[in-house]
């Protein structure tokens, strides 16, 4: 079965009668949930240097615990649904939550 089946599948029972009447928060917990599930099936190849790869995992901690838990997270899987984590598109991504200037210098 090939992941853009799998999604659409996933995607049709999210958007039943009782995930309409749930707030947002936890329709998005529940879309959230489905890309984790797809990840772990997958172990994505990391494109990058040590020092991309040192950047990524700072600038996701920090998005973690200074700002926002979802939209990182969800930007990672998404951007890996395909199999590869380029470290680089991911930083630039990630700088969007990074309000520290810790990579500014």
């Amino acid at each position: 079965m090939c992941i853009q089946s799998s999604i659409s599948q996933n995607a049709a029972k999210l958007v039943s009668e009782e995930s309409l009447t749930m707030p947002a928060v936890y329709r998005q917990d529940k879309n959230l949930l489905m890309y984790l599930q797809i990840f772990e099936k997958k172990k994505p190849l990391l494109i990058g240097s040590d020092n991309d790869l040192k950047e990524f995992i700072l600038r996701f901690l920090f998005s973690q615990l200074l700002q926002d838990w979802r939209g990182p997270l969800m930007a990672v899987l998404v951007e890996s649904k395909e199999g590869k984590l380029p470290l680089k598109k991911i930083n630039r991504i990630l700088a969007n939550w990074d309000f520290t200037g810790i990579f500014s210098r």
